[in-house]
């Protein structure tokens, strides 16, 4: 499987964990398969600074696996300094972080950050459009960026596997 299909299942699936609302054991259940499936096509890719940041956001929000989380970027103290230099890789964590926690705001501040940075990635974008999808937020960007993801987008993975996350 290519780079860009592997990793944006990965995400994919990431987003679809975390729309589960957990009420019951089974619940839990689909949310960790999920995490888990996101975790292994990440893993196909391991120097993806995406599948990284799949595989660590996958362990630390739906696995509750801290120690194996930070193994990821080399431990703890170097994940400290990846997210203090502020970079894509960091923001990138930020923004999901806060949107699994349901922070909106702070997650949109996160993409529009990191997209400043790397302008036009899709998933950066992709992203953003979750998060503005998810959150029912008015945010003024949030048609123009609907519209601009599919039109620019539609040979990308994540169109297909994503849709119905931002629609």
């Amino acid at each position: 499987m290519d780079e860009d299909t592997a990793v944006s299942l990965a995400l994919v699936n990431l987003y679809k964990a975390a729309r589960i609302h957990v009420a019951a054991q089974r619940d839990l259940d689909a949310r960790v398969d999920l995490a888990r499936q996101a975790e292994e096509f990440a893993s196909q890719w391991p120097q993806s600074w995406v599948a990284k940041s799949v595989i660590f956001l996958a362990r630390s929000f739906f696995l509750l696996e801290a120690t194996r989380a930070l193994e990821v970027f080399g431990g703890q103290e170097k994940l400290l300094e990846m997210m203090q230099v502020g970079g894509v890789e960091g923001l990138f964590l930020r923004g999901h972080g806060a949107a699994f926690r349901g922070e909106a705001d702070a997650a949109i501040q996160a993409f529009v950050a990191a997209d400043a940075i790397r302008p036009n990635d899709p998933f950066i974008l992709f992203s953003l459009l979750c998060v503005l999808t998810r959150f029912g937020t008015t945010h003024h960007t949030h048609d123009a960026l609907r519209t601009h993801f599919f039109r620019s987008y539609q040979d990308h993975p994540l169109y297909k596997f994503g849709q119905e996350l931002v629609s």
